[in-house]
C-alpha cells in the first residue's frame, strides 16, 4: 500500500532524531517539498512526502519499512552534498549516493535495516541496461571482486561529504561514480582509456580508513552554521534591560511618530529624536513593537548572505522570547516580498515597482510602533522590469523606476545605501535618515540595536 500522510506523520513525529542528534531539531513532513532537505534558519529537518508516497509497500512490518525510509531521507538531508553543477546522470548519482549515506549510517539508528526495506521497495532489478547493472551492483553489490572493491573504497574515500550551504567542490566524487559507471558498463571489447587506467590504479592503491555508524557522522554540527550568540546576546540584553514582556510595563509617558523633523538628524548624539507629532506611549494594550527589514538580495550582496541570514536566525529566537516583538524581512531583488522563510537567497539585479507600495502598506500595521530599515547594497533600477500594478514598462534607470523610491519616505525609518542610489533618495526619502556607506552589514547591525535601544528607552 502507499503511506498516507497522516501514517508517514505519524511515525516521523515517533522518531528520536534529538537524541542521535544530542540538540533539539524539528522534524517537519512536507507535502509540497521535492526533497528531503535542512532548514538552518529553524533547525529543522523537512521530509518531502511525495519520496516517499510513491513507494508500495505491503503491510506486514509497514511501520518498520517507513521508519527507515525516513531515517533514509534524515540521512539525505544531513549527509548529502548538493553539486553546484550535476556533471553526470542524476539517476547515477543518486544510486550511488543512496548507498554511500546508507553504508555511513547502517550501525547508526536503532532497529533499522536499510537493505530489507530496499529490498521491499526497489527490488534486484534484471540486469537489462546500463543503469540497472549500475544499480545491482552498487546496491546489491552484484559483480566482480575488483568491482566490489572499488564501490567500497568510494564510498569510503568520500566519507567526508556532508551537506552545506556553500556549494561544496566534489567535483572527484562525481568523476569518480563516473569512471565506475563507465567501467562495468563498456562492452567487453573496449579498451579502457589512460585516464581510467591511471584512476583504478589510485584509487586501488591508497590506504584509506572508515568507520560505519559513528554518532558524529549525522553532521548535527550543520545546525550551528547561522549561529551568532554575539549578536543574540546584544539584543537580548536590550529588551532584558526594560523587560519588554507581553506590555505589562506599558507606560503613558510620552512618544513620538509622525513626520521627521530633517533639522534634527544631523544634531550629535540626538540622531534618533526625529519625530514632531506626540503619539500615545509604547505597548500599550496589543501594541507591539515591529522591526521592519527590507533587504536588497541582489547577486552582489551574496559575500553578505550569511552574515545576514545569522542575524535574522536570532531575530527569530528573540521573536520567539518576547510576544510584543515581531519582525519582518521583506526581499528586494526584481521583485519585493515579504519572506516567509525570513532567509536571504541572493541572486540576479535589481527594480523597483509600485508593488513597493502594496508591500508597505501590508507591513505597516498601524496598530504597532514600527521600525523599518532598508538595505540597498548598489543601484536599486538596474534592471527593466514590468509593473505588476499597473502593467507599464519601467527601463532600467529611468525617473519610472525612481519614483518608487517615494514609498520608502516613510517615519521611523533609516535607509542604509552606497551613492549609487543618492540622486534618487535625496530627491523621494527627503523625510528619512539615509546612511551612504559601503559598510553594509556593520550599519545593519548597528542600526538594528540603536534603534530598538533608543525606541525601547524612550517608552520607560
Amino acid at each position: 500500500m502507499k503511506p498516507s500522510f497522516e501514517l508517514v506523520n505519524k511515525i516521523l513525529k515517533s522518531l528520536p532524531i534529538s537524541y542521535y542528534l544530542k540538540r533539539k531539531v524539528s522534524l517537519v513532513l512536507s507535502k509540497n517539498s521535492i526533497k528531503s532537505q535542512i532548514d538552518l534558519m529553524t533547525d529543522s529537518i523537512i521530509i518531502s512526502y511525495k519520496s516517499i508516497s510513491c513507494y508500495d509497500i505491503p503491510n506486514e512490518e509497514l511501520e518498520s519499512h517507513i521508519r527507515a525510509i525516513l531515517y533514509h531521507e534524515i540521512s539525505h538531508a544531513m549527509l548529502s552534498p548538493i553539486p553546484k553543477n550535476l556533471t553526470i546522470d542524476k539517476e547515477i548519482y543518486n544510486t550511488f549516493e543512496d548507498e554511500r549515506i546508507e553504508t555511513i549510517n547502517q550501525n547508526t539508528f536503532i532497529d533499522v535495516d536499510f537493505k530489507k526495506t530496499l529490498s521491499v521497495i526497489s527490488p534486484i532489478r534484471i540486469a537489462l541496461t546500463p543503469k540497472e547493472t549500475f544499480f545491482n551492483l552498487v546496491r546489491y553489490r552484484i559483480g566482480s571482486e575488483e568491482e566490489l572493491k572499488l564501490v567500497d573504497f568510494i564510498i569510503k574515500k568520500y566519507s567526508h561529504l556532508r551537506y552545506s550551504p556553500s556549494p561544496q567542490n566534489i567535483e572527484d566524487y562525481l568523476n569518480d561514480i563516473n569512471m565506475l559507471y563507465q567501467s562495468i558498463t563498456s562492452p567487453k571489447e573496449f579498451v579502457l582509456s589512460e585516464g581510467y587506467q591511471n584512476w583504478h590504479s589510485n584509487i586501488t592503491s591508497s590506504n584509506q580508513t572508515f568507520e560505519e555508524g559513528k554518532d558524529e557522522h549525522l553532521n548535527s554540527d550543520i545546525f550551528n552554521y547561522y549561529d551568532n550568540q554575539e549578536f543574540y546576546k546584544k539584543v537580548k540584553s536590550i529588551f532584558e534591560s526594560k523587560k519588554l514582556e507581553r506590555g505589562n510595563n506599558a507606560t503613558s509617558r510620552i512618544s513620538y511618530s509622525g513626520k521627521i523633523n530633517p533639522k534634527s538628524i544631523n544634531k550629535p548624539n540626538d540622531n534618533y529624536k526625529w519625530w514632531t507629532n506626540q503619539g500615545d506611549g509604547f505597548l500599550k494594550e496589543h501594541r507591539k513593537l515591529c522591526l521592519n527589514l527590507f533587504i536588497d538580495q541582489s547577486g552582489s550582496f551574496k559575500v553578505n548572505e550569511d552574515k545576514t541570514n545569522s542575524m535574522l536566525k536570532e531575530l527569530s529566537k528573540i521573536e520567539k522570547e518576547y510576544p510584543n516583538f515581531i519582525f519582518n524581512l521583506i526581499t528586494i531583488d526584481t521583485d519585493i516580498n515579504i519572506s516567509n522563510e525570513r532567509k536571504l537567497s541572493c541572486s540576479g539585479a535589481n527594480s523597483l515597482t509600485s508593488k513597493v507600495k502594496v508591500i508597505v502598506q501590508k507591513v505597516l500595521n498601524k496598530n504597532n510602533e514600527n521600525i523599518n530599515i532598508i538595505l540597498f547594497d548598489g543601484i536599486a533600477i538596474d534592471k527593466e522590469v514590468i509593473d505588476p500594478i499597473t502593467n507599464q514598462v519601467l527601463p532600467k534607470y529611468s525617473d519610472l523606476q525612481a519614483r518608487n523610491f517615494q514609498y520608502f519616505n516613510l517615519p521611523n525609518t533609516i535607509i542604509i545605501s552606497n551613492l549609487s542610489n543618492k540622486e534618487y533618495l535625496d530627491k523621494y526619502c527627503y523625510s528619512t535618515k539615509i546612511i551612504y556607506t559601503s559598510n553594509y552589514l556593520e550599519e545593519l547591525e548597528d542600526n538594528i540595536f540603536r534603534s530598538l535601544q533608543k525606541l525601547i528607552s524612550r517608552h520607560y
